[in-house]
């Protein structure tokens, strides 16, 4: 029987595929920390399971406006609704930013995306301000990003995306936030084989070592 592998160099020899399926995907990734390597091959695989699947739907988050004086579209929006209409598509504001009042050296800011007035009551310790709560989202990269508080901004402008004033706020609850813990989706590479690096990370958990691998 003749090697597929005959007559080429000990690299090309290390991807031969000696079954009757080819692989479908080959995966790769960094190694390392200090001058880590790009793009490594880590394995191939004929098929995969729970790689390509979509995220649940991303829940809306609650804020609160604290000592807020309401300005422009927002205090237009409450001046006019209904309590009733509070939480109904009727009390959507849209999207808005958060900046600091007097300018942060820190500090760009954050934005506020499909936001929905719910409610609003009379500040507890500072006359004619209220409290406005709203739902919507934080405009990050990923959902479970960080959005760290400002040292040292102790009040907030807020503005739709063209500029325009919708008041003022003596804090804001909801917003800033650690990193959370991404959900872990259970991924299943099939007809697998291994590259030294992926098999080394696999030693270093205890899981099967290279001379226990299950063919495919």
């Amino acid at each position: 029987m003749t090697n597929p592998g005959a007559g080429f160099s000990s690299e090309r020899r290390r991807w031969t595929w000696p079954h009757p399926i080819g692989p479908r995907w080959l995966i790769c990734g960094e190694i390392g920390f200090d001058d880590s390597e790009d793009d490594v091959p880590l394995a191939v695989c004929a098929e995969s399971e729970g790689l390509f699947v979509d995220l649940p739907p991303r829940q809306r988050e609650r804020f609160t406006l604290a000592g807020c004086a309401p300005a422009g579209m927002l205090a237009d929006l409450l001046g006019r609704l209904p309590v009733e209409a509070l939480g109904t598509e009727r009390a959507w504001l849209g999207n808005i930013s958060l900046s600091a009042l007097t300018p942060s050296q820190s500090w760009w800011g954050e934005d506020l995306c499909d936001v929905v007035v719910l409610g609003q009551r009379p500040n507890a310790t500072v006359p004619g301000k209220v409290d406005i709560d709203l739902d919507g989202f934080v405009h990050v990269g990923h959902r479970t990003d960080a959005v760290v508080r400002p040292r040292d901004v102790d009040e907030f402008a807020l503005a739709t995306w063209d500029g325009t004033s919708c008041g003022t706020c003596g804090d804001i609850t909801g917003v800033f936030r650690e990193q959370a813990v991404p959900s872990v989706r259970q991924v299943r590479l099939l007809g697998c084989r291994p590259e030294p690096p992926l098999l080394a990370a696999l030693d270093a958990v205890r899981q099967p070592t290279r001379a226990s691998l299950r063919p495919w």
